[in-house]
């Protein structure tokens, strides 16, 4: 896969998210994932066109939070993990 855009800190904030069987993503990025209008590209020429949110991932009672970095944050601070709805 292939990102393509602007870039801020080390994260893309919009810009082409390319798939390696040619169907690419257009619009803005938060937390380096789809947020906001945005639109599938598919190499038959359809396109999907639609809104993403992104909600924090909710912990399960027997898992801990994430030990890793991200890149371009803080250090010691943990790598977000988002829930990602189309």
């Amino acid at each position: 896969m292939k990102l393509f855009g602007h870039w801020k800190n080390g994260s893309i904030i919009s810009g082409y998210w390319y798939q390696p069987n040619g169907v690419y993503y257009s619009g803005k990025f938060e937390n380096n994932k789809p947020v906001g209008e945005g639109t599938w590209h598919f190499k038959n020429g359809n396109e999907l066109k639609g809104v993403y949110t992104q909600k924090p991932k909710e912990l399960a009672e027997d898992e801990e939070p994430p030990a890793e970095e991200e890149e371009g944050a803080e250090p010691g601070q943990p790598k977000s993990k988002f829930d990602i709805h189309f």
